[in-house]
């Protein structure tokens, strides 16, 4: 899994860089980054791991993902990877957004839609703000979908079609065919 590698390298490098700077933190660290973008796919994506049972494509992983990166690079300095990650982001913020800003679960579908993709967005964005003026906004447009609820005094953290038609759990939310609940939680109105 990528995105389990990326944060552990992440955490090596700060670690790395911030308490102790002993060479196997970096030295792992960097093995671990670079196992995961030499298998980024030429649009900038990365399946959620290598096993063909997780050849999926989805927004928060990735979110993850460059999160990762980013830190590994702040952190070490070692710039090796940064084209990846621009090219990584550019991928992330083409595809994972419909014109209103509702993050989308999967690189081809939005649903389910699901409160990780809306957080894990708003995060991404604003660690990349620098990267362009439409950054920004773009994390603002998740954060105020967000805030609203299309289930009147409850939200649907997870809502696929299924649940949302019948307010029930789906058997298959995440089309994987195992068994997802479909958590609701209240709100004050």
């Amino acid at each position: 899994m990528h995105n389990a590698s990326m944060l552990g390298a992440a955490m090596l490098a700060r670690t790395w860089q911030r308490h102790r700077k002993e060479s196997q933190y970096l030295h792992l660290a960097t093995a671990a980054m670079e196992y995961s973008c030499t298998r980024m796919r030429p649009d900038g994506s990365w399946l959620y791991g290598e096993e063909p049972r997780c050849h999926w494509v989805d927004n928060f992983h990735t979110g993850y993902n460059l999160d990762s990166l980013k830190c590994y690079i702040d952190n070490t300095g070692d710039r090796t990877w940064e084209p990846e990650l621009y090219h990584a982001f550019a991928y992330f913020t083409s595809t994972f957004f419909e014109a209103n800003g509702r993050p989308k679960y999967y690189h081809d579908r939005t649903y389910p839609i699901d409160i990780q993709c809306s957080s894990q967005a708003v995060e991404t964005l604003a660690k990349f703000a620098d990267v362009g003026p439409d950054v920004l906004p773009l994390a603002e447009r998740v954060r105020e979908l967000d805030d609203r609820s299309d289930a009147g005094s409850e939200r649907l953290l997870l809502l696929s079609p299924v649940s949302a038609s019948r307010r029930q759990d789906s058997d298959d939310a995440l089309g994987t065919g195992h068994h997802v609940p479909c958590a609701r939680a209240a709100v004050d109105a």
